[in-house]
């Protein structure tokens, strides 16, 4: 039987004293979101994995930035993560803050469970 597992992306120690384990949906979600917040070489044994959305952050927010973003994620998810299916996706700027907020919402079929995603990445323009 497969199952998915992963540490917590912000270094979180349990009671134990040892990094959180995530397992299941919450492993996927924690790989969703250290995916979309990623620079290229984050992911130390595969420097070319990540960073689908670091070029569109160095560039004015617009509409065909965000189409760009979407875009992006889209071809991303059909490379990285081609277990799920990605039911709804939504980028949208905030133009004020000057920063994108990203909606993702995923269906793990082997898990029959639904994932939602809500991250809010900073535009670096």
């Amino acid at each position: 039987m497969e199952q998915f597992y992963d540490v917590n992306i912000k270094g979180e120690i349990n009671e134990e004293g040892r990094l959180e384990e995530l397992w299941g949906a919450d492993a996927v979600k924690n790989a969703i979101i250290m995916w979309l917040t990623s620079y290229r070489s984050d992911y130390l044994r595969s420097p070319t994995k990540g960073g689908y959305l670091t070029s569109h952050l160095y560039k004015k927010m617009s509409s065909s930035t965000q189409e760009d973003m979407y875009d992006s994620i889209v071809d991303g998810f059909n490379q990285e993560f081609d277990f799920v299916e990605l039911v709804n996706l939504q980028v949208t700027p905030n133009y004020d803050n000057n920063f994108w907020s990203i909606f993702v919402e995923v269906y793990i079929p082997f898990l029959d469970s639904t994932v939602e995603i809500s991250e809010n990445i900073r535009n670096l323009v």
